[in-house]
């Protein structure tokens, strides 16, 4: 059985797929946000007062709706909220890559 956050990953890139981006508001003043544009894949959390953590980003990335290889984010920011944030393989990519 898929856990909430598989789902909710899975409905984020397909909305990305179609419309180019995806946001959401997780718990605990997190959000997510994913882009799709063309062949690239950008995953991005964010929140105001403190940098997500890479205990979070491995959630998020443990959740993916395909697998991946182990991504390190860059840190960033976007006005006051703190990102990190990396561009993950497309699933075509990361098939022929890692299964």
């Amino acid at each position: 059985m898929a856990s909430r956050l598989s789902e909710i990953l899975e409905d984020m890139l397909a909305e990305a797929k179609a419309k180019t981006r995806s946001y959401r508001r997780l718990g605990h003043g997190l959000s997510v946000e994913i882009k799709v544009v063309q062949l690239e894949v950008t995953v991005t959390l964010e929140r105001d007062d403190v940098y997500p953590s890479t205990r979070e980003w491995d959630t998020v990335m443990n959740h993916f709706p395909y697998n991946t290889p182990r991504i390190l984010p860059t840190p960033s920011q976007r006005g006051n909220r703190l990102c990190i944030s990396g561009k993950v393989p497309t699933q075509r990519a990361a098939q022929l890559k890692f299964g």
